[in-house]
């Protein structure tokens, strides 16, 4: 039932997409997120509201499309704590909402990252392999007897990468995050969501099997197209959520060959600017996070910005 209704969905052109969604709301206005407007095909960024109806409820959410062939678009992630930070120096992060990082980096599409661990000496353990500008803020797990943990990475050379990432291949990352691996929950898997174009969601981590807010990236075929898909649950008559193997059947059909699954939860945020990308006074298009109070601090975060002509100047070697 989900999944032929999923796919009915993915067919529907965007515009019907709006109409149905508009026609499905039965909500209170507080409970009612924002939609984003038809973008024209050719833009490098595109976002489509996401809606299925289930035997168990409603499932929403966002996707986004990025064209990173578009020099004007540049993927970042979170910095390292800044030296001398006064806290806790094993610490790996401060945390902060999805929202407010975008608008402190300038991004216009941002998505929370890693899972993480807070440490009881103060300060957050970001799981997994966190990497900013070429440095290294989190490095890859190793977790004896399993594959390494997948990531979704940009290499030195602009290109993406997706599968698990090991000590030795750091040094060819200049901006990613990570998911987290096999475990004896789901066995020695390498952890994808999504491989070639089958659906691995109920071998990926964590509870596969369970209804959660999901926060999910992924490539097409070329490796320069950034599919993202960002699920609410936990709301009853709102979005219920999704399990890994749904999370991955809605990557599929968006395009993907290849996705992993980052933190989710209340973690999952989404978070576009809809008017600073094509330059009008729309407010930001945001999904709806789980948690009471709304927007979570969460560790790392995964960004896409436009690049300055100050930004070409200070280009990195």
């Amino acid at each position: 039932m989900f999944l032929s209704l999923m796919r009915l969905e993915r067919l529907a052109a965007c515009l019907c997409v709006v109409v149905v969604l508009a026609g499905c709301r039965s909500q209170p206005a507080e409970v009612v997120a924002p939609e984003p407007l038809p973008v024209p095909e050719s833009a490098s960024i595109r976002t489509e509201a996401y809606f299925a109806e289930t035997a168990d409820g409603p499932i929403r959410g966002y996707l986004a499309w990025v064209d990173l062939t578009d020099p004007a678009l540049e993927v970042i992630t979170t910095s390292p704590l800044p030296e001398g930070h006064g806290g806790n120096p094993a610490a790996e992060a401060s945390n902060q909402p999805t929202n407010e990082w975008a608008q402190e980096t300038g991004a216009v599409l941002a998505i929370n990252a890693n899972f993480y661990a807070f440490m009881k000496e103060g300060g957050t353990d970001i799981l997994g392999l966190s990497v900013n500008d070429g440095v290294v803020v989190s490095p890859p797990r190793e977790v004896e007897g399993y594959p390494a943990d997948p990531a979704v990475a940009v290499l030195r050379d602009g290109t993406i990468y997706i599968g698990p990432v090991d000590a030795a291949m750091v040094p060819e990352i200049e901006d990613g995050v990570a998911g987290v691996g096999g475990h004896a929950e789901v066995g020695e898997t390498d952890g994808l969501l999504v491989t070639g174009y089958a659906n691995t969601g109920a071998t990926a981590r964590v509870a596969p099997a369970r209804r959660h807010p999901r926060t999910a990236v992924g490539t097409d075929a070329s490796g320069r197209t950034l599919i993202i898909a960002v699920i609410d649950g936990r709301r009853a008559g709102w979005s219920i959520g999704v399990t890994l193997p749904e999370l991955a059947e809605i990557m599929i059909d968006a395009g993907a060959m290849t996705a992993i699954n980052l933190d989710g939860g209340g973690s999952s945020s989404f978070y576009f600017d809809r008017g600073a990308w094509l330059g009008t006074d729309e407010p930001p298009v945001t999904n709806m996070p789980s948690d009471a109070k709304g927007w979570r601090s969460v560790a790392n975060h995964l960004g896409i910005r436009v690049v300055t002509e100050q930004d070409n100047g200070d280009a990195r070697d």
